[in-house]
């Protein structure tokens, strides 16, 4: 979470890899998810501001998986055909800039 604007907040991302993952609950992509089409991350600016603050993968077969900072505190939200929970990002997504990553 990084303040901008007096007390107006805007969520980040921070990746890393792993060996090993600390969590019990992993779900597995498919094998479509393997032949990326692209990968871009969302960018939010403002002026003097700029936070990374999600992250689109497209397959070749147009499938689409998206997460973004969430307008719930601490959260992520998470758009894809596996994912079935509310779709609720912090911000209008034309709100980013999307950088192509591949």
């Amino acid at each position: 979470m990084n303040d901008i604007d007096r007390w107006n907040e805007i969520g980040s991302l921070v990746f890393e890899m792993v060996q090993e993952s600390p969590f019990s609950k992993m779900i597995a992509l498919g094998h479509t998810w393997k032949s990326l089409a692209s990968l871009e991350k969302l960018v939010f600016e403002r002026d003097d501001f700029l936070a990374e603050s999600g992250i689109r993968l497209r397959t070749e077969s147009d499938e689409t998986l998206l997460i973004v900072t969430s307008a719930n505190v601490q959260t992520l939200a998470v758009h894809a055909p596996f994912s079935s929970g509310e779709f609720l990002p912090e911000n209008d997504l034309a709100a980013y800039r999307y950088i192509p990553l591949l």
